[in-house]
């Protein structure tokens, strides 16, 4: 007649190396599919200064979608992630100027072609974008402004006003307020 008595669990029987594969498996698994996200998919970013406030919170992380132009053109209005050769670091900015646009300023507006940009959405009616410089848009480049108009190192104010399209990291998904850099090891600039 056969033992009936159990010495422990059927994972017992198995060889401890198979036990530490398994273990390291289901550890190594969602790490992988976090780093593929965030290599392919997903571009995050904290955001360092106050040049698109309000719209984007100093201290906040932002996420921004890596494959939003994969068949589509930057828009006017996206905000986009970025890296400046100019400065050697990442920003978030408003795109404004399209190929071909032609971008001046009047009375504290911008003006796209004639035309005064409606900026309504999310800019404030009494916000001054002032600028004594005319600006042409060449192809493949987008010119980019703070929504912090006031306070914003932006296309205005760069050697080189343009950014090429294949410079862009994503467009903007959303946001947390929240941030290891700022909340976690007190690092950066404080929090307005």
């Amino acid at each position: 007649m056969r033992d009936r008595r159990t010495t422990g669990s059927k994972s017992d029987n198995y060889p401890i190396w198979r036990r530490t594969v398994k273990d390291l498996v289901i550890i190594a698994a969602p790490l992988l599919a976090v780093c593929l996200i965030l290599t392919y998919v997903i571009f995050l970013s904290v955001v360092q200064t106050g040049s698109m406030e309000p719209t984007l919170g100093v201290g906040n992380t932002v996420f921004y979608n890596r494959l939003a132009y994969i068949d589509n053109t930057p828009q006017r209005g996206d905000i986009v992630a970025f890296k400046s050769d100019e400065y050697g670091v990442y920003f978030g900015k408003r795109i404004i100027g399209l190929p071909g646009d032609e971008i001046s300023f009047d009375g504290g507006r911008v003006v796209i072609n004639g035309r005064y940009c409606d900026e309504s959405a999310y800019l404030p009616a009494n916000v001054e974008t002032n600028c004594a410089k005319t600006f042409t848009v060449p192809d493949g480049c987008c010119f980019l402004l703070g929504d912090n108009r006031e306070n914003s190192n932006d296309s205005r104010f760069w050697t080189d006003p343009y950014i090429s399209f294949d410079k862009i990291k994503g467009r903007y998904l959303w946001q947390i307020d929240f941030s290891f850099q700022f909340d976690v090891f007190g690092s950066g600039h404080s929090r307005k």
